[in-house]
């Protein structure tokens, strides 16, 4: 059974942990470095999103994914950001939970998207995030390779 979690400031390790994690398994499917984000300080991890909030997935009682939410400058939406669920947990619903659960931390501040970019290589997320009622609004501008995707947070 899949239980998802929020991350506090004080869960900075398991935070740390399952990004790292994340960027062994899938380097090419995010903005950043195994290298550089180990070299992330205590304090870079507890403040890691900024303004945002991590969610762990767990299985068993083991912490096997993750997401975050991150508020954008726009009123109107937030971001799905640092989407990871390891291997051996893939086809447990985890992704879906963790979609599920920064949708709803987005829902409760009063947006209407969420928004999250993927690499068109990435073929198993594009197909969760699909199947989760995201839809492709364009290329991503900032990331090459990239979609940006939408999922609408009002009924």
């Amino acid at each position: 059974m899949v239980e998802i979690k929020p991350l506090s400031p004080d869960d900075w390790r398991l935070t740390r942990q399952l990004r790292l994690d994340a960027l062994l398994d899938a380097p090419y499917a995010f903005g950043g470095t195994y290298e550089a984000t180990a070299q992330r300080t205590q304090e870079q991890w507890r403040d890691w999103p900024a303004g945002g909030q991590p969610f762990a997935a767990f299985l068993d009682g083991r912490p096997v994914g993750m997401a975050c939410g991150v508020p954008s400058d726009d009123p109107g939406f937030d971001y799905l950001i640092s989407m990871w669920v390891e291997p051996e947990a893939r086809g447990h619903q985890a992704g879906a939970a963790l979609i599920e659960a920064v949708a709803a931390w987005s829902r409760d501040r009063g947006r209407e998207i969420l928004e999250l970019d993927v690499y068109e290589s990435n073929e198993p997320a594009y197909r969760a995030y699909l199947k989760a009622g995201f839809t492709v609004v364009g290329p991503c501008s900032a990331h090459p390779g990239a979609l940006t995707m939408h999922l609408p947070l009002t009924p």
